[in-house]
This record gives structure tokens, sequence and C-alpha cells, in this order.
């Protein structure tokens, strides 16, 4: 099978290109580092994600206020800061910025349980801060805002009866 007819398959089933190019790059650097390796299947913590983290389902809102008091309590340069956030507002985002929430669209937030519910512009406001996290922190902040969420459970917006 060709790239082209798996980026086609995935279409069809939903998943956009980006997303299915990445999964196409993960799985094939995971296969190169681990030929002849048995491979369980890693456990997924919280139904219907992909990511195996335990993320709560939430608000959007709730997502950004987490997202902010991260990245306004990160000891990063606050010029650098302050580019990242006009970016996340900016009705047009500059290049390298949008290509970060790319990534930050497709690893992470469309991983979120509650994704679905949000309208398109908290979407792209939740990704804009994400990919604030992933420049600033990598990985990490994406884990540190799992924890802020998991924290923030008893918000009455992380009910799984009204995860809007």
């Amino acid at each position: 099978m060709q790239l082209g007819e798996v980026t086609l398959r995935s279409e069809r089933e939903g998943e956009s290109a980006v997303r299915s190019r990445i999964r196409l790059w993960l799985d094939a650097d995971s296969a190169a580092r681990t030929v002849n390796a048995p491979v369980d299947p890693p456990a997924d913590p919280s139904p219907g994600l992909g990511t195996g983290l335990p993320v709560p389902h939430a608000r959007a809102a709730t997502v950004m206020e987490a997202a902010r008091a991260l990245v306004t309590g990160s000891r990063a340069d606050r010029r650098r800061v302050r580019v990242l956030l006009a970016c996340v507002v900016a009705a047009e985002r500059p290049a390298w910025f949008a290509e970060l929430c790319l990534l930050a669209d497709a690893l992470v937030v469309g991983e979120h349980p509650s994704a679905d519910r949000w309208s398109p512009e908290e979407r792209r406001l939740v990704v804009g801060w994400v990919a604030v996290l992933l420049e600033l922190s990598g990985e990490a902040g994406v884990e540190r805002l799992v924890d802020a969420l998991v924290r923030r459970g008893s918000d009455a917006g992380n009910d799984r009866r009204n995860p809007g």
C-alpha cells in the first residue's frame, strides 16, 4: 500500500490528511525502532482517546483557562510569550505558527474527548493555546495541561453528562 492510498482511505474514514500523515510518520518511526521486537498494544485509560493520557471531558473555556495559567506562570522570556500570544488571537496566523497549530490540532486537540462539541472558533483558540504550550515546553507542557485539567475535574464543565 502506498502513502497516497493510505491518505485517501483515511480521508474517506473522516481523518484529516495531516493527522493520517503524522500517524504514518509515527508508525514508520516506531517500526524502524522496534524491528522484530514484540509490542503490546498500549492501554488506553480514557475511552475514545488515542493519546494514552487520562484527559477528562472539558469545555473549551476550561482548557483555555488551564493553558493560559500554565503559559503566564511559565519562566519563558516575556517578549517571546507576547509574540506567541499575539499569534493565538491573530486573524491570520504567521506560517510558522500555523504549522505548529497543525501539530497541536492533530496530536493534542483532535484527541480531546470534548473537542467535537466545541465551536470552530473555540477549537481554533484551544489549538492556539496548545501550540503555545508546545512551543514553550514541548510534550511536558501538554502533560502539565492534562494534569491541570484533571485537577479541575470537579468543574461542572468536566461532567461527562455536560461535556460541551
